[in-house]
Parts: structure tokens; sequence; C-alpha cells
């Protein structure tokens, strides 16, 4: 459906962006497209101001000014759906998160929509849903890989050409500037990052730790899950080889120490564009990294960098790299000159804004959400689980086997399937769901499953407790909860929660074979 609203351009004759911007931190999120906002304006007539839909930190607000862009702090969506008519193009920062998939499943305003996709949008929970594209007037994926993702593949090839792309996440360089390589009497390797297990390899302190490397420092700049790494530093015996510095916002300094950067991620990684390794490439730092997510096309094997695909390997390379001065060297010339040819804020606002200018000749059109079928008249999947769905890629069928089947064998298939997902699909999928829909029993008896899995029994109790109190329809969720609370110690309440399923369901040992 198209209208003919329109906006006026800004009394400077700029055109006017307003980005929409799901975060709270001045993390990538927030930095990529305020350095694209930057360039875009330093480049072309355009105007750009920020909509934090979430309160934002004093550091994100102050950052978003000296960038030049107003930052704009919304309380109501009566407020941003007013805002959004009075601009040209609306641009969506994107990944999945529950508050923004609430958004746009309420519609919008008639507006022009740039989505600028900011994960890697393969896997549960950040994969890509079609409805998405649909949604959008154009998507920029950030990576390569992110532009693999089924949802935009699955365009037939012009419309594919007419309205998405390919650039990379945009990272300032200014940051940069005044750089110079310091040495420190040390072989330092660095990693600036989140520190969760939903971004760090798993065996990051361990495989850190056995690297032979005399005088060997690693420096960690990041917020996250420091008591637990620190603890682990301790087991191997390596605690004095690691200098955790926290969140980092001058990160020149730190990089200036940098010989080698360390970068390795989980295999099921979110990772995009990653402005950090952008970043220690320009410096002239030589990656080692392992090709999951965004990052195998950020690094090119054996000439900007060296790509791993086991804890053997990534050791190897570093002692490698440590015993080649030479090689180091001629990796960091070549991923400084990589780096200033193809990623940076100033590429990425060059390609948009002739998308802006494009976007600009066709009228603001209305839209709607078509991912609806999972808010089925069965009643199924109640709105939490039904939202989340989209998000889970190709999960999603076990996801809804555990509840559309009718046979138990069938459910209790799926549901071992379920138990057995990754932390991320738990801490960045149900959990944020959950907590956006507290009342939702579909969402507690998966969460119960995971956690009973991971061998968080009273958790997983708790879960499965309040998600047959909330109305969840199988019997089975009692059989799930009476073990869960055996295993937590609470003897009394599996007996009671057994023997009221022995009563309401007596074929269900017989059945279920348990």
């Amino acid at each position: 459906m198209h209208s003919t609203t329109s906006s006026s351009s800004h009394p400077d004759g700029c055109r006017t962006i307003l980005h929409l911007v799901w975060s709270e931190t001045l993390g990538g999120g927030v930095r990529a497209p305020l350095a694209a906002a930057k360039y875009s304006s330093a480049l072309g007539k355009f105007r750009h101001d920020m909509a934090f839909v979430l309160r934002p930190e004093t550091a994100a607000m102050e950052h978003a000014r000296r960038q030049g862009v107003t930052p704009l702090v919304i309380t109501t969506r009566d407020e941003l759906m007013a805002l959004i008519p009075r601009y040209d193009i609306v641009q969506l920062d994107w990944w999945n998160m529950p508050e923004l998939d609430a958004f746009l499943r309420a519609g919008i305003p008639a507006a022009r929509l740039l989505t600028w996709i900011h994960v890697a949008g393969h896997s549960a929970p950040q994969a890509i849903p079609p409805a998405l594209v649909e949604f959008s007037d154009f998507v920029v994926a950030s990576c390569p890989y992110c532009y693999e993702a089924d949802a935009i593949q699955a365009l037939p090839p012009e419309l594919r050409a007419q309205k998405t792309a390919m650039i990379y996440d945009a990272a300032d360089f200014e940051r940069l500037d005044g750089f110079s390589h310091r040495e420190t009497g040390k072989f330092v390797v660095g990693y600036i990052g989140l520190l969760e297990r939903k971004k760090l390899h798993p065996d990051y302190i361990a495989m850190s730790a056995c690297i032979r490397v005399p005088d060997i420092e690693f420096v960690v700049c990041g917020d996250g899950n420091l008591p637990e790494l620190k603890a682990e530093t301790e087991t191997w015996s390596a605690a004095d080889r690691f200098a955790f510095r926290g969140f980092v916002e001058d990160i020149r300094a730190e990089i200036e120490s940098f010989d080698v950067y360390g970068y390795p991620v989980c295999e099921d990684t979110y990772a995009t564009g990653e402005l950090n390794l952008q970043e220690v490439m320009f410096a002239g730092v030589p990656p080692v990294v392992f090709p999951y997510g965004g990052i195998r096309d950020l690094v090119v094997p054996e000439y900007t960098g060296l790509v791993v695909r086991s804890a053997q390997e990534y050791r190897d390379a570093i002692e490698h790299l440590f015993h080649s001065p030479e090689e180091r060297q001629r990796l960091g010339r070549n991923a400084q000159s990589y780096a200033r040819q193809i990623f940076g804020a100033h590429n990425w606002a060059a390609r948009v804004n002739a998308i802006y200018e494009e976007l600009l000749q066709k009228p603001k059109r209305l839209r709607s959400w078509q991912d609806t079928h999972a808010f089925g008249a069965d009643g199924q999947f109640p709105p939490g689980a039904a939202a989340l769905l989209p998000y889970l890629g190709r999960d999603r069928d076990f996801f809804e086997r555990s509840i559309r089947s009718e046979e138990l064998c069938a459910l209790l298939g799926a549901d071992r399937k379920v138990s057995r997902v990754s932390s991320h699909v738990l801490e960045g999928g149900v959990v944020p769901y959950l907590n956006y829909y507290p009342a939702d029993p579909v969402l507690r008896f998966w969460a119960g499953l995971i956690y009973l899995e991971q061998g968080n029994f009273l958790r997983a109790y708790v879960e499965l407790s309040q998600s047959i109190e909330l109305g969840f329809r199988h019997y089975r969720a009692a059989w799930y909860c009476a073990k869960a609370a055996l295993l937590a110690g609470k003897q009394e309440d599996a007996r009671r929660i057994t023997s009221t399923l022995l009563e309401r369901t007596p074929a269900f040992i017989h059945d279920a074979g348990v």
C-alpha cells in the first residue's frame, strides 16, 4: 500500500535520515550508525538524527553529539510514531530483540525504510526472517556471510539486486589517529570485544594459556563474564599472563601495544562486520581468527592474517607469529592496506548515500509485518513463543514440533532437540523473549527444558512449574518438572508432582517409555 505522504528537507537543503537504534551502550550497535551518519553527512547533503528507543547511557548520548548527530530519547511508542513521518528516510539498525520485534509487528507510519542488519543472520536466535526483508524498502547486509542468509538469497535475483546490498559495517578509523606501535618488552596478544559465551570461543583461556611463548601477555578489553574468565586463568596457573582491562574507550592506546590480535569467537557466533577487527587491521596488527560467522570474510588467509580451525592450530599460529617477525610485518602491512581500501565508514557512506538517493525517488509506503501464521487460530503458540519462532532459523522446525506434534514420541524427540540447543539460543532468544512476555507458558517450558539439560535443576524446576501454572497444556511438562525437582533436591515436590501426573494420566509411564 502506497502513500503520497512526504516530508520536506531540512532548512539547510539536506534530506533527513532518522536512525532507529535499540541499544543502550556505546558498543558497535551505536558506534557503527554514528560513524555512518558522520561520513554520510560529510559526503552528501544528508542530516542524521538518532532515536534511542531504549534509554541510552550518557556515554552513548555524548558520543552522538560529538559526531554531529542529534540524539533523541524516545519514551513512548506514540512519541516515535509521531516522529517517523517528519523524516525523508528511516534507517532501522537491526538485530533480533523482543522490543524491536514488537515494534515491527505493530506497524509504522508511511515511510521509506532502509534496514541495516548488524548480525550474521544465519542461526538461532539471530536468523533473518523473510518478513523483515519484505517489510523493508532496502536491506543492507553488513558482511558477505550475512548477505548469504536464506532470507536474502531466497529473493528472485532481479529483486535481490534491486532491494539488497552487501556493505561492510562502518568503522570510524579516526579513532586511531596518531597511532604508533609501542614496544612493551612483552609479546602482546590483544582481544577487544564482548566477553560472554555467546561471543567468545569456549576454550579461549585454555588454548591461550597453553601457548609456549616467553614473556607473552594477553591484553583483554571488554565487558562480560570477567569473574569466570579470571577464575579459569587461575585454574590454568596463567593469571599472570592475562591483563583484563574491562571496557576501554581509548582503544588506540591499547592497540598500540598489540603484536598480534587473537580473536577467537564461538562457532555459532552472530559476529558480522566486526568493527574491532577492522580497526586492528587498519592499525597493521595481524589477526588470528576462526572462520566463523562474518569473520570468515574479513580476513584473507595467509595474506591479511591467519585463519585457524582448531585450538591446536590457534596455539600454533600465535607461536609461529612470535618466531617469525618478518611474517608478522608482512601480514600487518597487507591487513592495513586491505582495511584502508575495503573497510571504513567512508566507504560505507559513499555507497549508502547513493542508495538514499534512489530511495528518495520512491513514495513513502505503509507496510505490515507478514509473518503472522504462528499466531494461528489453533492457539497453540501464545504471542511470545510465536514472536520468537521466525528468528530460530533451521532450529524452528523442532521448536514448533515440540508444541504442534500430536504423537507423544514425536513430542519427546522434539523436546530433546530443544533441550540441547546452545546457550546462545537460551540467553539471546528464549530468556529475552520470556522477560518481555513473562506470562508465556511455552517460553517457560522451553526454558525449563534447556536449563534441565544444562544441569541448572532449580531454575528448570521453577520455569517448568510456572509453565504448568500458566496453562501449558501437555501433561509431559509435569514429568520434566518432577525430574527437575528431584535433581534439585526437592524430593517431596517431586513425589507430589509425579503422583498427580499418574493419577491424571496413568498411561504416561508406559507410553513414554520412562
